[in-house]
């Protein structure tokens, strides 16, 4: 197992080299940037395995914020295109892609589905499910935000797909930002998993939720040794509460433990 020294090591095999016909042929020499050392480059690409655009995850060094430094991502320039009249916009084809997407579609295609898809938080967790569980799994680069687009990959999907949700109520500056009457900020792993809640069960998709039995997340859980069968259930009445008022939970809350 990976050990947490080897946290920001990743993997070759999920980072290639650009290839021939890729629209993003970003690299970590070109896309080094002075807001900190790139520990991971993360490829998109489209369903037909075309690498559309890239994101990196920076270290940042230790400042009197964090003393212990943090982590901030940056994406490459082929994430926006230019609008007719010049301007650098948002794709929105690039906005809705999923990490690992050419995966996901060609197992939701395939004859025989994977019964358990897991939407993880972030891609290091992805990355973590690929290695350690060898199961199928993706995520969003839209931190709290999920789009009914990108819901739109798994339409057809017969399986269950389970979200994995960050444990951030049990940080403390998340607690505080909760709690702060000025700025009444979400809990970040919360939020994004509502939402996919909500987009994945407006197109029909079996959608439960689970949670790490050690650690923050689902890496630290399988960096630790746990399997997939040790991920706690959780319910969509334990999900924490959030100012967020954009999901409807009607008749459907206080279930989700599937």
């Amino acid at each position: 197992m990976p050990s947490k020294s080897n946290k920001y090591v990743q993997r070759a095999k999920y980072s290639p080299p650009p290839k021939k016909g890729d629209v993003c042929d970003c690299t970590r020499q070109s896309l080094a940037h002075s807001v900190g050392e790139i520990t991971h480059l993360y490829p998109y690409f489209d369903e037909n395995g075309i690498r559309q655009f890239s994101r990196t995850r920076h270290l940042m060094p230790p400042s009197e914020k964090y003393p212990k430094g943090d982590k901030t991502f940056r994406y490459c320039h082929h994430y926006r295109k230019d609008d007719e009249q010049g301007f650098r916009v948002t794709d929105p084809k690039n906005e809705s892609l999923l990490y690992g997407q050419h995966k996901l579609i060609d197992a939701i295609l395939a004859a025989e589905q994977p019964k358990v898809i897991l939407l993880t938080e972030g891609e290091g967790c992805c990355e973590a499910c690929w290695a350690l569980l060898d199961m199928h799994a993706t995520t969003t680069h839209l931190g709290k935000r999920f789009t009914e687009a990108s819901a739109e990959h798994f339409r057809g999907y017969k399986g269950t797909v389970l979200i994995v949700v960050d444990k951030d109520h049990e940080e403390q500056k998340h607690i505080d930002a909760f709690n702060d009457e000025k700025t009444k900020e979400d809990y970040p792993g919360s939020a994004a998993a509502l939402r996919k809640w909500k987009a994945l069960k407006k197109i029909g998709v079996r959608v439960f939720f689970r949670e790490a039995a050690v650690g923050k997340d689902l890496r630290d859980h399988l960096e630790a040794g746990k399997t997939f069968a040790q991920l706690k259930k959780v319910t969509l009445d334990e999900v924490q509460p959030l100012w967020l008022a954009d999901v409807d939970f009607g008749h459907a809350r206080g279930r989700g433990d599937g």
